[in-house]
């Protein structure tokens, strides 16, 4: 299912988590905002413990992310497993690296919390990967803001943190 990054941080505010989150896209900025929000508040500080992980993807393949993420939670309700920069996994572009990960997200681990944050890049809508992502995960797209963009965006995020902005200093 394709989200919005705020579709994303509301449905995680609400508790309402999925077991494979997908962001990608040329914008790191909602990426780091949802694994942010992930990493500190899905689990309490007894919990993060023996049931978070946080590993970047050039120090480990698919296969080893995987064994992680089919782990049953000790002493919580869930475990969270997240992948920064997730493009940097060491065999998923490779066939049997897609296989395994594809196969995982069609029977996950439903007390996991699987976030796989791909930055800089967004992955190709045609491909198999993307329809599987799209099927049997919650995916967040971070597109690059474009310069014409960029004052609305700020008059959207002063507004959220309940700031006031003059039109001088958005300029």
């Amino acid at each position: 299912m394709r989200v919005t990054p705020q579709e994303a941080i509301k449905a995680l505010q609400k508790q309402q988590y999925a077991s494979v989150n997908f962001l990608h896209g040329e914008e790191p900025y909602y990426i780091d905002v949802i694994t942010n929000y992930i990493v500190h508040h899905v689990l309490s500080d007894a919990e993060k413990a023996c049931n978070q992980l946080v590993v970047y993807g050039k120090d480990l393949d698919v296969g080893q992310l995987l064994t992680h993420a089919r782990r049953f939670p000790m002493g919580s309700e869930h475990q969270v497993v997240v992948v920064k920069e997730a493009q940097d996994l060491a065999d998923i572009h490779r066939d049997k690296g897609r296989k395994l990960l594809m196969a995982y997200m069609q029977s996950p681990q439903p007390a996991t919390l699987h976030d796989q944050a791909n930055k800089h890049k967004t992955i190709d809508a045609r491909s198999t990967m993307s329809k599987a992502l799209h099927k049997h995960a919650v995916v967040v797209a971070s597109p690059r803001l474009y310069d014409n963009q960029v004052p609305q965006w700020i008059r959207t995020y002063v507004k959220e943190q309940q700031l006031p902005i003059t039109e001088p200093a958005v300029a």
